[in-house]
């Protein structure tokens, strides 16, 4: 036995030592020798139990237990030889002779006898010294790297637009669809629809439920709101047409009273006077059938008023006048109507004082310029001193009440009087 170098070790060691592969002289078979020593109590060797391992079973139990697929396995021993592996010419050239199997906790590469690179590291087994090694191709090891460090970078991206998407889904369903929706209710509630009614609403959340339930809550007091303002007004505006009426009725009485009492008056001066004041009074009487034929009772339309006006100042002038009409249609209220229709008669009776008795033509140009309204009086004979505030007091004086003013313009075929006016009457303080 004494020929043997691992029983030269096992007596140098006298503790449990495996030997390196050998070739047993019985099988003829690569086995490991492993040899626990014995010593009496006087600390003499007195012998040793001593087993043989197969080592074609031992690189086959590797084999099966990892694969070549899975990489190359070995157990090494103290010194870096070879003791088990289950690719045992792989395994050889690897780690056969390099220094690198005797550090831990490191990533070595080496190359196969094809050239191939591979990437290996060991670990002690704390015990007799053995140590594992465990290598693997090097592109194989590291062929997802690349993909690891995208996934590294793109996952968190992706996270972040998925949760944005998330959201936005989550808002659009709970939130913005309501929003819109009750958005769109109130456009129609807008319109003056109070009848409709939010149905869709029962399917909502609860907030924007309640938030429905209030806007149609709203809608239906604006509703019954509006239909008592709309009662009120058409109430309001059968009373101001009968106010109109009354007062057309009355005018008409004063008027027949005139023209009964006026009769006996011979003519003149008196019976002149007495005219114009019937025309005055008439001129009252035109503009409230006006409001009272209108739909509102509080507005005329200028285009309608002087017409009207033309007809009772052509029949009611000394002289014959043909009055012309080309205005605008524009809307006046009861402020403004009144004192236009009395300036227009003074101006038209003033026109009638004259030595002339011929015929004269007048024609009203009424259009609204910017932010008045002007009213040009084309007069086929000059005007003379006829319109002279002194002559014409009454119609300066009306002119004034509606904020405007009159400006003349003679020539020697005519004349032209200019009257301008705000659409809305001006409240001056006094």
């Amino acid at each position: 036995m004494s020929k043997f170098e691992w029983w030269r070790e096992v007596l140098a060691s006298k503790v449990f030592v495996i030997s390196h592969r050998m070739l047993s002289p019985i099988t003829r078979q690569q086995i490991l020798a492993a040899t626990l020593p014995l010593y009496g109590d006087t600390g003499l060797f007195e012998g040793a139990i001593s087993i043989a391992i197969d080592a074609g079973w031992l690189d086959n139990l590797l084999k099966r237990e990892t694969p070549l697929s899975d990489g190359v396995a070995a157990v090494l021993d103290d010194d870096g030889t070879e003791l088990v592996s289950n690719a045992p010419d792989i395994s050889r050239r690897l780690f056969a002779d390099n220094a690198a199997v005797q550090t831990s906790g490191s990533l070595e590469e080496a190359t196969d006898e094809a050239g191939r690179s591979w990437t290996f590291a060991t670990a002690p087994l704390d015990r007799q010294g053995l140590r594992v090694a465990f290598a693997k191709p090097t592109d194989q090891l590291f062929a997802w790297t690349t993909l690891h460090v995208a996934v590294s970078f793109v996952l968190p991206v992706v996270m972040v637009l998925f949760t944005i998407v998330a959201i936005w889904l989550a808002t659009d369903r709970i939130v913005l669809q309501w929003l819109l929706y009750l958005r769109r209710v109130t456009a129609v509630y807008a319109q003056g629809h109070y009848g409709f009614r939010p149905s869709r609403m029962g399917d909502a959340p609860s907030e924007f439920r309640v938030l429905g339930n209030a806007i149609e809550d709203m809608a239906l007091a604006v509703r019954e709101r509006d239909g008592k303002l709309r009662e009120a007004l058409a109430e309001k505006t059968a009373l101001v047409r009968e106010i109109h009426h009354r007062i057309k009725n009355s005018l008409q009485v004063v008027v027949s009273l005139l023209s009964l009492y006026g009769s006996g008056i011979p003519q003149g001066p008196d019976r002149r006077r007495f005219e114009q004041l019937r025309t005055r009074v008439n001129t009252l009487a035109v503009v409230h059938r006006i409001l009272f034929e209108a739909n509102e009772g509080s507005e005329v339309r200028l285009r309608e008023l002087l017409r009207e006006l033309s007809a009772l100042l052509e029949g009611s002038s000394d002289r014959n006048v043909m009055v012309i009409v080309d205005a605008e249609d524009v809307t006046l209220s009861t402020d403004l109507a009144v004192p236009l229709a009395l300036m227009l008669s003074e101006i038209v009776m003033a026109l009638s004082v004259s030595k002339a008795r011929g015929p004269v033509r007048i024609a009203l140009h009424c259009v609204q310029e910017a932010e008045l309204i002007a009213l040009r009086i084309e007069i086929g004979e000059p005007l003379g001193d006829r319109l002279a505030e002194g002559n014409a007091d009454l119609a300066y004086g009306f002119a004034r009440q509606m904020g405007g003013s009159i400006v003349t313009e003679e020539s020697l075929t005519g004349a032209r009087v200019v009257v301008r006016f705000p659409p809305r009457q001006i409240h001056r303080a006094t």
